[in-house]
């Protein structure tokens, strides 16, 4: 099986944002909140959480 990644694929910006903005504010604070989700994939929740 081939699988195709397109050259666009990934974030869009907005989302891209919010998260490289949570990771500088946790570096700044240690500790934030959030209300929801900032993106819906499981894998980069988990990421944050940590």
């Amino acid at each position: 099986m081939k699988i195709i990644v397109g050259k666009t694929a990934g974030f869009c910006f907005g989302v891209e944002n919010a998260v490289k903005k949570s990771i500088e504010a946790v570096k700044e604070t240690k500790q934030i909140y959030c209300l929801g989700e900032l993106v819906h994939n499981k894998q980069v929740i988990d990421e944050l959480t940590r």
